[in-house]
């Protein structure tokens, strides 16, 4: 639970509901993405009354935990993808090795298996194919291995949608309830 201090240098009602609403940024995370996440919603949103930007507010707080929730889900699957990786290329058969002593070049080339360069990662995949195992097996291997740890994070993520969409919904009835301005003649 976050503890709320109002900041003294607070200018105006929308400061302290973004003040209020921020989530706390991890250290993996990034506060200029919040920001600009915060940003590309509110343009989207165009909130106008302050119920609304507290609306608004929330909406950009969920959407960055239901974010958080997928990567971590993803950052475990894969931490779990590498440890099984690395028992398919030290073997002929996939299996997890974690806490064995291991050939560092096994573990560096299911690093590789996962990294963002596209030539290191064709690498492992060829030596992978010549042992006649796919990642997607691997990748089976390690879901199943830790699905019941992975289901906190899908039951937060589907539960993040839901909020989101009675959210949306709240904001979208609020602002349809906004009075409606007459042009003059």
């Amino acid at each position: 639970s976050k503890n709320i201090a109002v900041p003294n240098d607070i200018s105006s009602p929308e400061a302290l509901l973004r003040a209020i609403c921020a989530p706390d940024i991890l250290p993996d995370e990034d506060a200029d993405s919040f920001a600009y996440l915060r940003q590309a919603m509110f343009q989207d949103l165009e909130p106008k009354s302050p119920y609304e930007q507290l609306l608004a507010e929330q909406m950009v707080a969920l959407e960055w935990d239901t974010v958080r929730y997928r990567r971590l889900r993803d950052n475990l699957l894969r931490d779990e993808f590498r440890e099984f990786a690395v028992g398919a290329l030290c073997s002929t058969s996939i299996s997890r090795v974690k806490g064995l002593q291991v050939n560092p070049k096994f573990t560096a080339q299911a690093k590789d298996l996962v990294a963002q360069n596209s030539d290191r990662r064709q690498s492992a995949l060829r030596i992978l194919e010549e042992k006649q195992i796919t990642p997607s097996e691997i990748m089976a291997k390690a879901y199943q291995n830790i699905a019941k740890d992975l289901e906190v994070f899908e039951r937060q993520i589907a539960e993040s949608e839901t909020r989101r969409r009675k959210l949306r919904d709240d904001y979208e009835r609020v602002r349809g309830s906004r009075p409606k301005q007459v042009e003059d003649a």
